[in-house]
């Protein structure tokens, strides 16, 4: 009985094995990204809006990526354009391929932005005007991280996403990420093409 239980867990682990090895084989063949998404300037008033503006469009680039079967994680650390080579750096440690840099701008960090652009009224239930804190425009750069090639690097302009009233401000920002994403794909900068969606 003692000779039977350890062939079993002998095969048991050797199928355990095999199937770990061919998980990993389809991974290493997927494309690794890294983004990282950060307000460009310094924190409007209301920073800890912003900040979940900021989490709100990562969540939207991640989805799209992981959609379009690529391995794809966030960096945690402190993001902004003049951050690039730590960026690469630590894209590098993560095991990225690729790096995709986002900047979000919201009101008044354009430099000479109209007053109230960037900060849409809405009214709520009581008819009384409110105002929401909403990207204006998101500035993203790919990059091939071996060589800190940039592959591509556009603007997108947050009117060009139409927003309905139901929408929630973190589920439009996830659509604007989610654009962003699928813009990127669909330049063939992301390993699979991405098809459909909004």
């Amino acid at each position: 009985m003692g000779r039977r239980r350890g062939a079993d867990t002998l095969a048991m682990m050797r199928t355990f094995c095999v199937v770990m090895f061919a998980l990993l084989c389809a991974a290493l063949g997927a494309e690794t990204v890294m983004v990282a998404v950060g307000r460009s300037g310094s924190p409007g008033e209301d920073e800890k809006t912003e900040n979940f503006r900021l989490s709100a469009v990562e969540d939207g680039i991640m989805e799209s990526f992981f959609l379009a079967d690529t391995i794809v994680f966030n960096d945690g650390g402190p993001v902004s354009p003049t951050q690039k080579p730590a960026l690469m750096r630590r894209a590098r440690e993560g095991g990225a391929g690729r790096l995709l840099l986002v900047e979000v701008f919201f009101s008044g960090a354009l430099g000479g932005a109209a007053e109230g652009a960037g900060v849409l009224g809405v009214s709520g239930g009581g008819g009384a005007a409110g105002t929401e804190t909403l990207p204006e425009k998101l500035r993203y750069s790919y990059y091939q991280v071996e060589d800190q090639r940039l592959l591509l690097s556009a603007e997108l302009d947050a009117g060009a996403v139409a927003r309905e009233e139901s929408v929630s401000p973190e589920a439009h920002c996830a659509r604007l990420g989610g654009e962003i994403a699928r813009r990127v794909l669909a330049a063939g900068r992301g390993g699979k093409t991405s098809s459909g969606g909004p």
